[in-house]
């Protein structure tokens, strides 16, 4: 069994400059056959993203996760990065 909670804030700095701010946490458990499977992890998030026209957004995005196993007592952390040029029509 598992479960997951995710949320969420956006802030618009200017009509055409907005934020987001973004976490989520999920533990699955397993049954006594796979128990030493379970895990949880938890992320965290924000990006900048710009809109100079209609259907066009810019921004970079940083993105922070920590993933804990029973199965070998480990504790990993990832960062990842992302540069976004979307175009919408």
């Amino acid at each position: 069994q598992g479960w997951s909670i995710a949320g969420g804030l956006r802030h618009f700095w200017t009509p055409e400059l907005r934020s987001n701010l973004f976490a989520s946490y999920a533990k699955v458990e397993f049954d006594e056959v796979f128990e030493d499977s379970d895990f949880h992890e938890w992320q965290v998030g924000t990006n900048l993203l710009w809109s100079p026209v209609s259907g066009l957004t810019i921004g970079g995005e940083v993105q922070y996760i920590n993933v804990q196993s029973d199965f070998d007592d480990s504790e990993n952390d990832f960062w990842t990065a992302r540069l976004r040029v979307q175009r919408d029509f």
